[in-house]
């Protein structure tokens, strides 16, 4: 969903103008639909007073499994090779990211946008969230926000 308001594509100069702007887009939204909803005056609310306080940094916007490219650079299979049940063996390969594909969402963000995008449409990635926690700052407060956001807006499937 791209909206051409700059009220809801910014730029923003602070987290109200994104709480606002989240807010806008939910109304939008369910404008569009025909149907009233609560939510986006709470969002206009409330969303840049429980998002404030983080400074801007260039990020990704999209980072996903699909997005990071890697390569395999060690094969550990001969000597690291465990044994499972006894007859089965899991072979260890090391990799390293090659790339990172999908640019087209990047831009100044909140601190905490790159792990609240990065996890609010993992459903279906059942290890991408330890990953995710290991390689990025936990914001798990901001990630509920975003997550409710989405849901709202129908991002998240």
């Amino acid at each position: 969903m791209v909206d051409s308001d700059p009220r809801v594509n910014g730029p923003f100069r602070n987290a109200e103008e994104v709480g606002f702007a989240l807010g806008l887009a939910s109304q939008n939204f369910w404008d569009e639909l025909g149907r009233p909803a609560w939510l986006p005056r709470f969002f206009t609310q409330h969303l840049g007073a429980a998002l404030k306080d983080h400074e801007a940094k260039f990020s990704h916007g999209d980072v996903q499994m699909r997005n990071i490219m890697v390569e395999k650079v060690l094969d550990n299979s001969s000597s690291g090779e465990a044994e499972l049940d006894g007859e089965e063996t899991e072979k260890h390969h090391e990799y390293r990211v090659s790339g990172i594909v999908d640019w087209e969402s990047a831009g100044w963000y909140p601190a905490y946008w790159e792990y609240a995008s990065a996890l609010a449409r993992a459903h279906e990635e059942i290890d991408w969230p330890e990953h995710v926690g290991r390689m990025m700052r936990p914001y798990p407060l901001e990630l509920s926000m975003i997550l409710l956001v989405f849901q709202d807006l129908q991002l998240i499937y």
